[in-house]
């Protein structure tokens, strides 16, 4: 839901008081004065009818590019909602910001007012809700293993060719969404990742443990682990099953940590795989010295961009990182050293 038409009475953050000179306009700014305690400011306000990220700062450029300097009057954005992160954005470019529902920061000489937590009563209504979970958040994910693209095809292509599946449809929904967002950008004919590590941080807040429907306790049989590890996958492949190893189990493929007890593993079909397995009498079931842990499960984006050595493949840098992450405080000091291995690596790509 979009706010077209605001007025003053909408403007509300105690003690201040809001008195247009002008009309409110999505189209122009608007000069508005703010009274307290007998003391007056003055400001160019301009009203943004969307509250996303890249709206918030199209129109700080707008009001930037309309405040030649010496002009008294201070830079105001006002908008549906204003959440917490981008009022200390603004704060930090010496730009007020005051919404609808209640929050702001009003800055200028002898004033400082911030206020914020009142809900958002206008939530932006996206064709997808949620970018980062799931399919859709297979385009943030090939965004942070390569960082530029020429058109969309070129995703697709990439999220192919690392195990994943979506339309052009989708990605081109979910792509715009990260735009708006500042994930994503373009420029020159080039699509490419913005804010990396913000991007990271945000996959992690947004990711949930998946639904594990069933599990396996077990051990394999053989003298070589390495070379029965392998067998499994075969037996994984030969069985139409997918089989990854899990991102904790991946860990020392992307940092320095000491691991012990059973590796994990997602499995997108348990009774195919160990049914296979038991014919082969490579299998068993038990508790007692386990070797492996195998966990059903079908989220997509757990067997995307796999990583395959010797036979065995192991999960991706980021969702070893989402993993890690959400661990107790080992696993989090280990999640820096993921992070800042899938950030050097941007780093390298970026020109």
């Amino acid at each position: 839901m979009l706010y077209d038409q605001p007025s003053t009475e909408a403007l509300n953050l105690p003690p201040l008081e809001f008195q247009p000179l002008t009309s409110f306009s999505a189209a122009t700014p608007v000069e508005l004065e703010i009274t307290w305690q007998g003391r007056q400011w003055r400001f160019l306000a301009w009203y943004s009818p969307r509250s996303t990220p890249k709206a918030v700062r199209d129109t700080v450029l707008r009001l930037e590019a309309r405040l030649p300097p010496g002009d008294p009057r201070r830079p105001l954005v006002i908008a549906p909602y204003l959440s917490e992160e981008r009022l200390l954005e603004l704060e930090s470019r010496q730009v007020s910001g005051v919404d609808l529902c209640g929050n702001g920061v009003i800055q200028a000489d002898g004033l400082l007012v911030f206020r914020t937590g009142a809900p958002n009563r206008f939530p932006d209504s996206s064709p997808i809700k949620d970018i980062f979970n799931h399919n859709s958040a297979l385009v943030p994910r090939v965004l942070l293993v390569r960082p530029t693209y020429r058109q969309v095809q070129d995703i697709r292509s990439e999220i192919e060719a690392r195990g994943g599946s979506l339309t052009l449809a989708t990605i081109s929904k979910v792509l715009k969404s990260l735009e708006e967002q500042l994930f994503a950008q373009r420029s020159e004919g080039v699509i490419r990742v913005a804010r990396p590590a913000e991007l990271l941080d945000r996959l992690a807040r947004a990711w949930r443990k998946p639904e594990i429907r069933r599990r396996f306790t077990g051990r394999l049989t053989g003298a070589n682990p390495q070379a029965m590890s392998a067998r499994l996958f075969d037996s994984a492949r030969a069985a139409g099953v997918r089989l990854v190893v899990t991102g904790v189990g991946s860990t020392n493929r992307y940092a320095t940590a000491a691991r012990s007890g059973a590796t994990p593993f997602y499995c997108s079909d348990l009774e195919a795989l160990t049914s296979a397995m038991f014919l082969e009498g490579i299998l068993e079931e038990t508790s007692r010295f386990a070797q492996l842990e195998l966990l059903e499960a079908e989220d997509p984006p757990l067997y995307f961009d796999t990583r395959t050595d010797e036979g065995i493949s192991w999960a991706s840098p980021v969702q070893t990182w989402l993993e890690l992450a959400e661990g107790d405080k080992r696993d989090r000091e280990t999640a820096a050293q993921v992070r800042r291995c899938l950030l050097d690596s941007l780093d390298k790509q970026l020109p």
